[in-house]
């Protein structure tokens, strides 16, 4: 049976020795623990002073600049660029990056480059140590626990280029203050930062050169897919060209497999989804490609192993399994003569890293490979220019190159 519980705190605040006991109840000891970093004697003591009811809504809706600790605040203050706009820090280590790349001796080439990069990994882990003293003394506790739940659902990756030096500015000015507030605000604030246009590419844009990487992001991560308005904006987008009929006849052999696999599965078992998966759709497609139709293009889903990837095994390996058996379905279905005069292309919409990230899974990337089969294709080989997987050759030190 649960009572009172006493807790006794003995912390050292930044610059501040505190040593009291405190006498929480259990409800407050959880609101605490679930709202905040962690319960200290300040924190503790605030919310016995004040009652629960309104230190939570002091949680919610707290000051727009809540005050650190002095302490605190002048150690973030003595970091190099925290006050300067990304702009101003990104064209200063450019500076720094051009200056080292043309000293002319190679051995003091390679210094002024080790220099530089340790340059940034300073910045990051400045930026680290902003997060954790904002999370240890930050009064408005609340809107920390969001920033950091926030700043891992906008994630960016700090060892992509140049990212290291601006991610501190990312956290402070793009998640932080929006955190508490409008999802739209934030999500425009993490759409217009440059470590964002930068991890997915936005800068890369350019006209007749467009990068759809952070598009696409977007709309897996916030939408359902596809659906008829979309559909219909990018029949249109073809209308007028000589892709136009390819286009429709490609959503119609979508439409028609969703429509015949949905009856089946509201017919059997209530609605179950069928274990098949995409095994089932391929299977269907195959059909109707053997019956009436000359092209179809079905997306499939699944593929983003940002956490968790495997390799021999786990959650990778289990969706190329599951692609292989659905291919393989394909094939039975449009039959032997229908597999002779056809040709199917698996692309993917975007590379993966090289590299491994912090949650065992790997990132967008750059470089990625088409399989082509089908029964008139010489197979078995591959094709296209192939280099090194080394450091050397890695774009941006993480990633397969784009080769073609």
């Amino acid at each position: 049976m649960l009572g009172r519980a006493t807790l006794i705190i003995v912390i050292g605040l930044v610059g501040v020795a505190a040593s009291e006991a405190v006498e929480l109840n259990p409800g407050d000891m959880v609101l605490l623990d679930r709202l905040t970093w962690g319960i200290n004697a300040s924190s503790a003591a605030h919310l016995q002073a004040v009652g629960s009811e309104r230190w939570l809504q002091e949680q919610l809706h707290p000051a727009p600049n809540a005050a650190l600790p002095d302490a605190a605040r002048k150690q973030i203050d003595a970091m190099p660029d925290v006050h300067k706009f990304p702009f101003d820090i990104a064209v200063s280590f450019d500076q720094q990056a051009k200056s080292a790349n043309q000293v002319a001796d190679p051995d003091q080439r390679r210094a002024a480059q080790q220099v530089f990069q340790q340059a940034m990994n300073d910045r990051a882990k400045q930026a680290a140590a902003r997060s954790i003293l904002h999370a240890l003394y930050a009064p408005d506790q609340l809107r920390e626990r969001m920033t950091w739940f926030w700043f891992n659902h906008f994630n960016v990756h700090q060892y992509k280029a140049n990212i290291r030096i601006l991610v501190g500015d990312y956290e402070d000015h793009a998640i932080r203050p929006h955190a508490l507030g409008k999802f739209r605000d934030l999500l425009l604030a993490t759409l217009h930062h440059p470590a964002m246009l930068r991890y997915l590419d936005n800068a890369d844009n350019a006209v007749g050169h467009l990068n759809e990487n952070y598009a696409r992001e977007i709309m897996e991560l916030h939408t359902m897919g596809v659906d008829d308005r979309q559909a219909a904006l990018i029949k249109n987008m073809y209308a007028k060209s000589e892709l136009a009929s390819s286009v429709s006849e490609g959503f119609r052999v979508r439409d028609d497999v969703y429509k015949s696999i949905s009856e089946e599965m509201t017919a059997a078992n209530r609605g179950a989804v069928s274990p098949r998966g995409f095994e089932l759709s391929a299977r269907r497609i195959g059909r109707l490609m053997r019956e009436q139709f000359n092209l179809g293009f079905v997306d499939v889903g699944g593929w983003d192993t940002h956490v968790n990837q495997g390799a021999a095994t786990g959650y990778l390996a289990d969706r190329l399994g599951e692609l292989g058996r659905a291919l393989a379905g394909f094939s039975e279905e449009i039959g032997p003569a229908g597999w002779r005069d056809t040709v199917v292309v698996v692309i993917s919409e975007f590379g993966r890293t090289f590299r491994e990230n912090g949650d065992r899974g790997t990132d967008h990337g750059h470089g990625s490979v088409y399989w082509v089969m089908g029964g008139g294709i010489n197979g078995g080989r591959i094709l296209g220019e192939q280099v090194k997987v080394d450091q050397a050759n890695l774009f941006q030190n993480r990633d397969y190159p784009v080769l073609t």
